[in-house]
């Protein structure tokens, strides 16, 4: 897959967003290396606080779990499909919706290098115990907003 997202486009977003960008994908990339050497039960939470240079409360404040971090570019894949369904007119017909939205406009939202962490992220989900609980778990709730925003859209205002 090419590379979603541009160097050049993340330097025309102002930098704020650059910046609360960074210290979401920091923590998830180093959190990512250090599960993938080291093995995610060898890893501690605080371990990361260390090895990415963040405080305790500026890492649960992005992500409430280690799962939480291990997971991120799935995650992230999912809310940006279902912020594009969100924001959707209401009256372009629901399935067009759904097949223009994964493959290029909801991709072009992740951020640089997104794939390759998201093949580790599913062979960590699929290894791991811990990790492929969560990922159940959220593949769960993503299901109901995604239900609920389909249902939504189909009753009549």
């Amino acid at each position: 897959m090419a590379r979603l997202r541009a160097t050049d486009d993340l330097r025309q977003l102002p930098l704020r967003k650059r910046m609360k960008l960074r210290t979401r994908q920091a923590p998830a990339e180093t959190a990512l290396r250090l599960f993938t050497e080291r093995g995610h039960d060898a890893t501690p939470l605080d371990g990361l606080y260390d090895a990415v240079e963040v405080s305790q409360r500026t890492l649960i404040r992005n992500y409430r779990t280690k799962e939480d971090v291990a997971l991120a570019s799935g995650s992230d894949l999912w809310s940006a499909y279902l912020d594009l369904l969100a924001i959707e007119e209401p009256t372009r017909p629901l399935l067009g919706v759904l097949r223009a939205a994964p493959p290029r406009t909801t991709l072009d939202a992740m951020s640089p290098d997104w794939d390759g962490r998201f093949r580790t992220v599913r062979e960590l989900s699929e290894s791991v115990p811990a990790p492929q609980a969560h990922s159940l778990g959220y593949r769960q709730d993503t299901t109901r907003a995604l239900v609920s925003t389909v249902y939504a859209r189909r009753r009549p205002g």
